[in-house]
């Protein structure tokens, strides 16, 4: 499990963003060990939006609000709709049980279903559907 701040950086906490991004490489570079010795086994990372919904990310939302210069609830108007437990559970056991799964999934509350992460600048707001691309590097 790492963190959408694995992708675009984070300002407040440049070490969170860091260790976070040490999960997409681990993983990057086990499933192309277990490719080359023929181990067929899989690695998929999954890249879970901030949210308020827990210990981590309620600092963060808080320091994030403060920075801006807003309250914390304005601040998390802009994340609704809010990525919640559940959504994340439900997309580690879809995953978890699809053989033809991606590298890596960044994980929204706008739309559980999961997207093959790329940095922010080429990801696009709306999707059609679910795509089976492997992320680029």
């Amino acid at each position: 499990m790492s963190s959408g701040a694995a992708l675009d950086g984070s300002p407040l906490s440049g070490r969170y963003a860091s260790a976070k991004a040490a999960p997409r490489y681990i993983g990057r570079y086990a499933a192309d060990e277990s490719k080359r010795a023929g181990l067929d086994i899989r690695f998929v990372t999954l890249l879970p939006q901030l949210t308020p919904a827990g210990g981590v990310g309620s600092v963060g939302v808080a320091a994030y609000a403060a920075r801006q210069g807003v309250d914390r609830d304005t601040f998390v108007e802009g994340l609704q709709p809010i990525l919640t437990s559940d959504q994340v559970a439900k997309a580690v056991l879809e995953l978890a049980s699809d053989p033809g799964s991606a590298l890596e999934y960044l994980v929204s509350g706008a739309d559980p279903r999961q997207h093959p992460a790329r940095p922010r600048c080429l990801r696009a707001r709306a999707t059609a559907g679910t795509r089976r691309t492997a992320s680029r590097s």
